[in-house]
């Protein structure tokens, strides 16, 4: 792989299956940790009664005491900036091992400069290290779609742009059909803002849990918009996604032979690289490095 592929992909994070976690149900934290999805979104908003909320802070806290996040990544949706409980949910978030905040609603470039700015004074306030902590902001808004490149441009933090389709279907005053049409251009848009500034797209849920057919379908047509995985509601959805967003082996067959023809012409001093009587330009030669240096994150 070239240097700066490699380097491009030392600081992607692992992010095919991002499994929400009511935070205030022990059950459900529990069955997170051991689900063996890519990361965990400990979720204090949506799925968090009014009444529940300094519950799931103190739940969280709690887990976080006895070291049960340790090794994995976990995010941190928190409620929205302007809700009494967002600062809350902030200082409840302040743990080496919590990976980073998960923002709802994210409106303007204002939005994350403040949102820097905060962590930044946490990690300071904790003895943290600088840039700890990550943002994967929520992007729910007409708004945010149209202005997307502008809002996250130069966000050091930022690691992801996830796609919040409920929230943007009732602000668009459209409908939910089967399938979602009306997702078809802001999901676009998403992915490629988001691979324009080497942040990974991530897509919005799949609502029924049951309908795993419905769910492959769907995330493999994400898949082809350049989306890099998926918010999930339910563990049964982990595996499907993990195989959704991971290349094919056919695909990682055939890289490793443009990787190696590339290699051999090189060692030959060739002026040009052929691979099976076909010439091998520089855009196979970018996407076979980066099918290669999405195995080597995964491992294999």
């Amino acid at each position: 792989m070239a240097d700066s592929e490699a380097a491009r992909w030392d600081k992607r994070l692992l992010l095919r299956s991002m499994l929400f976690i009511t935070a205030h149900n022990e059950k459900f934290i529990s069955k997170g940790i051991a689900s063996g999805a890519d990361a965990l979104i400990m979720d204090m908003e949506d799925s968090v009664p009014e009444d529940s909320k300094d519950a799931a802070r103190e739940l969280m806290k709690k887990y976080l005491g006895e070291g049960a996040f340790s090794g994995l990544q976990v995010f941190v949706r928190t409620n929205p900036l302007d809700s009494r409980h967002f600062l809350r949910d902030i200082d409840a978030s302040i743990h080496r091992d919590i990976l980073g905040i998960m923002p709802p609603k994210i409106q303007s470039r204002e939005d994350l400069i403040f949102l820097d700015k905060l962590l930044t004074q946490k990690e300071n306030e904790y003895g943290i290290a600088a840039g700890h902590f990550k943002l994967a902001p929520l992007v729910e808004t007409t708004s945010a779609v149209l202005n997307l490149s502008e809002i996250v441009r130069g966000h050091g933090r930022i690691v992801a742009i996830v796609f919040g389709g409920e929230d943007y279907l009732n602000d668009l005053e459209g409908t939910h059909g089967n399938p979602p049409i009306a997702f078809n251009v802001p999901k676009a848009l998403v992915a490629m803002a988001a691979r324009s500034l080497g942040i990974s797209p991530i897509d919005t849920p799949y609502l029924d849990p049951r309908d795993i057919e419905g769910f492959v379908r769907e995330k493999s047509e994400a898949y082809e918009l350049g989306f890099a995985g998926s918010l999930l509601i339910n563990p049964r959805q982990i595996e499907p996604a993990n195989g959704c967003f991971t290349p094919s082996g056919e695909d990682v067959r055939q890289s490793g032979e443009i990787i190696a023809a590339i290699a051999a012409s090189k060692a030959e001093g060739a002026g040009c690289v052929m691979l099976d009587r076909n010439m091998v330009g520089p855009p196979m030669q970018r996407r076979a490095e980066r099918i290669m240096g999405f195995m080597d994150l995964l491992g294999e």
